[in-house]
């Protein structure tokens, strides 16, 4: 099909059509909704036994359209573990990048935060780029040494500080602060086991 990325491992588009498109053709999906839901749920992920809800009309929105795809989902603050994490399921990866909604439509925004927050993903990921996945990994490497800047000053950033949540977007920017992997199993995402890697890069039990 002409926009499945098929031909590709690892492929990236936005939004629900993105996982309309990518997920029944890919091992796994990862959702990435920067500001917060992913950052949200990967924070929530590490004290045992807490629960959250978390209504979204992106990041919650996505993860229950994934059906029976493996899903996990991925931030700044864990791209490394969420990248890593993927090996368990299979090289064909989707990465979603979320996207934000336009208040006066609901049609999608593409979101600066999501876009960049994908590429420090896939820069982790092993195998073969779709054009649209080289974007996002392009994008972060050229935008990495300055993510706070950066994500401050984005549309998404400035909604937020206007708001008084300055701090919530520090919290979004720390690069690989946590290493966990929030997978969704039984309708809740819960942290992943760890994969341990040997030397070879090969999955040791």
């Amino acid at each position: 099909m002409t926009f499945d990325q098929a031909e590709f491992d690892i492929r990236c588009e936005w939004g629900e059509q993105g996982i309309v498109r990518l997920a029944p053709i890919s091992d796994v999906v990862i959702i990435v909704d920067v500001i917060s839901f992913s950052t949200s749920v990967t924070v929530a992920a590490a004290p045992p036994g807490t629960r959250l809800v978390l209504p979204s009309p992106n990041g919650a929105t996505l993860t229950l359209a994934t059906k029976n795809t493996a899903t996990l989902a991925g931030c700044f603050r864990n791209a490394k573990a969420v990248a890593t994490a993927t090996m368990r399921y299979g090289p064909r990866v989707a990465v979603i990048p979320a996207g934000e909604r336009w208040r006066e439509d609901g049609t999608l925004r593409p979101a600066y935060e999501d876009l960049i927050g994908a590429g420090a993903i896939i820069c982790h990921l092993r195998g073969t780029l779709s054009p649209e996945a080289r974007l996002a990994a392009s994008a972060f490497l050229g935008l990495q040494n300055d993510l706070l800047t950066n994500l401050m000053d984005c549309s998404s950033g400035k909604e937020l500080r206007e708001i008084g949540y300055e701090e919530d977007i520090r919290l979004c920017a720390e690069l690989d602060a946590d290493d966990i992997a929030p997978v969704l199993m039984d309708g809740a995402y819960r942290k992943a086991e760890p994969i341990r890697i040997d030397r070879s890069g090969k999955e040791q039990p």
